[in-house]
C-alpha cells in the first residue's frame, strides 16, 4: 500500500486568546518567533503524521489540529492541550507524538519575561509535494 503525504502544512496563525475584536497582546517579534520554532521543528512534526497514517493505515488522515500550550519564563514549554472546538483531525497518537516533541522546545524569552498562552493549528494534508517521495519511500520501507 502506498502512502501519501506524511508532511504538515501550517496555517500562520498563533494567538494568545484574546477575546473577539482586541488586538493580540503578542507583538510580531514574538509571533514570528513561534512561527519560526514550528518551522524549525517541521520534520518533527511530519514525522508524527507519517507515524499516525502508519499506526492507523488510513491515508486518509488529514484535517487540522489545534494546539494550545503555555511558553514559560524561561522559554520552556507547558500546559500541552488539544483544543478541540478548532480541531477537525482528532487523533490521540498523533497529538501524544505531537505533544512529545513541543514539550522540548524551547522558544525565544518573551521580552517582558511573562508566560504566553498561545493556540496553533497545525493542518495535515494527504497531497504530498513532488519532493517528498523520498519520505514516502522511507516510511513504505519502516511498514515492510
Amino acid at each position: 500500500m502506498h502512502f501519501l503525504l506524511l508532511s504538515a502544512l501550517f496555517l500562520i496563525s498563533c494567538s494568545s486568546s484574546p477575546p473577539a475584536k482586541e488586538p493580540s497582546p503578542l507583538s510580531a517579534e514574538a509571533r514570528k518567533g513561534i512561527k519560526s520554532n514550528f518551522i524549525t521543528h517541521r520534520k518533527q512534526i511530519s514525522d508524527c503524521y507519517g507515524e499516525a497514517i502508519l499506526k492507523k493505515g488510513n491515508e486518509d488522515l488529514a484535517g487540522k489540529l489545534t494546539v494550545k500550550f503555555k511558553i514559560n519564563k524561561d522559554g520552556s514549554t507547558s500546559h500541552i492541550t488539544s483544543v478541540p472546538e478548532k480541531t477537525t483531525l482528532s487523533d490521540s497518537d498523533l497529538f501524544d507524538c505531537i505533544k512529545g516533541h513541543l514539550s522540548g522546545w524551547t522558544f525565544p524569552i518573551p521580552d517582558d519575561k511573562t508566560e504566553i498562552d498561545v493556540t496553533y493549528p497545525l493542518v495535515f494534508s494527504k497531497d504530498a509535494p513532488k519532493n517528498m517521495q523520498n519520505k514516502l519511500d522511507y516510511f513504505e520501507k519502516l511498514k515492510k
